[in-house]
């Protein structure tokens, strides 16, 4: 059993970041080659037998990833465009979302797996798009701040939409030939805004001061490694708590992060070591370990594009049309929208949440694991061709 998990892990790390460097090279996000890897070395050559600790794989390199985009949330920066990049941020998320949702409905005729398509659906991926603006030398510009801003908004709502997914999944299990008997208890529902609304602002103000004098205990200390130890430590445990108060391990590993982000230690030391670990090892091996679950008998390439339909006019409509809103153009907007079409690290995230939840089958789970790689693998191509046409 040793041998095999150790061999497992071997092949998969080498696999990944070998075909992850060389999509990067070719300007593909890493993740592709990473999923990739995993495909060939699980499903093709069956050199790696999916079982729980591929499991644990992921949910361990999920959690980082979550925790390393909270650190990116700074309620300061958020404060300056509030309003038009919240409502960007929800045009898109909730345009994603009945995109999503309608796809589920059309295919499945299951309304819980509707749910679950369109909440994988509502937020962007912070990687790939930071990734695209400094390519683009935008992320100075106010078109590119503007957007930053709306991406902190936008993982809040893809972590509420998650968090809501969870509580609805573990407390009803109907289908959508029982929609019309389906009545949600009002009392519960505003009893999960309230715990969720709760949650952030006690990270952003009585969490992030504890967090802050732990901290600043840890860094008398000569270990500078504890300050990797300790935050880590923290986004474990509160993903547990988070969990078992209903709004999903995904909440407590990104506010956790968030608790952080402001710390005098987070940016040159925490984050760095955090993301070498995450770069170097978890996340090329849990995108690995993803590739091996991916079912490639009995695909349907129709749901495929369906759900890469949805995601790319749910971003693009509603986060273009939001923007003009707000005092941009038609030629910004559709750099707004086309900007915050890619999807990566927090759908993925999401997606093995909901397939752990045992309420999506493994080839519908394929199909959105492919259809998020899609969006990754296209933007830049969309980006292009709209210079191009200017």
């Amino acid at each position: 059993m040793i041998e095999s998990i150790l061999f497992s892990m071997g092949m998969l790390l080498l696999g990944a970041k070998i075909l992850g460097h060389l999509c990067q090279m070719k300007g593909i996000p890493s993740l592709t080659g990473e999923i990739i890897a995993g495909i060939i070395i699980g499903p093709i050559l069956g050199l790696v037998i999916p079982g729980n600790f591929l499991v644990g794989f992921i949910t361990f390199g999920l959690a980082i990833l979550l925790f390393i985009a909270g650190t990116e949330v700074h309620y300061e920066d958020i404060k300056l465009n509030t309003y038009g990049a919240s409502a960007v941020a929800i045009g898109g998320g909730v345009l994603s979302f009945a995109l999503g949702y309608l796809v589920g409905i059309i295919y499945f005729n299951d309304w819980m797996i509707a749910f679950a398509i369109g909440t994988i659906l509502v937020s962007t991926s912070n990687a790939a798009l930071f990734s695209l603006l400094s390519k683009l030398g935008k992320t100075k510009s106010k078109v590119g701040s503007f957007i930053l801003t709306a991406t902190i908004a936008d993982d809040i709502v893809g972590i509420f939409f998650v968090a809501l997914f969870t509580y609805i999944s573990k407390n009803f299990s109907i289908h959508a030939t029982d929609i019309f008997n389906f009545s949600i208890q009002v009392n519960d529902m505003f009893k999960l805004v309230l715990l969720a609304i709760g949650f952030y602002f006690f990270v952003f103000t009585a969490g992030s001061k504890i967090v802050d004098k732990i901290l600043k205990i840890a860094g008398r200390f000569r270990d500078e490694n504890i300050l990797l130890a300790i935050p880590l430590g923290i986004a474990f445990i509160l993903s547990v708590m988070t969990n078992n108060f209903g709004l999903s391990m995904a909440t407590g590993a990104f506010l956790a992060g968030a608790a952080i982000s402001g710390n005098r230690f987070t940016n040159d030391i925490i984050v760095p070591k955090v993301t070498t670990l995450a770069d170097g090892f978890a996340v090329p091996l849990s995108y690995a370990a993803i590739g091996t679950l991916i079912v490639l008998q009995g695909l349907n390439f129709f749901v495929v594009v369906a759900i890469f339909f949805a995601a790319v006019a749910g971003k693009f409509i509603g986060c273009s049309i939001s923007s003009m809103f707000f005092g941009y153009n038609r030629k910004e907007s559709t750099f707004i929208g086309l900007s915050l079409i890619p999807r990566g690290n927090e759908n993925i995230a999401f997606a093995q949440i909901v397939f752990l939840s045992g309420l999506i089958a493994g080839s519908i789970y394929s199909s959105i694991i492919l259809a998020i790689v899609l969006t990754a693998v296209t933007t830049p191509i969309f980006m292009k061709l709209a210079e191009r046409g200017k």
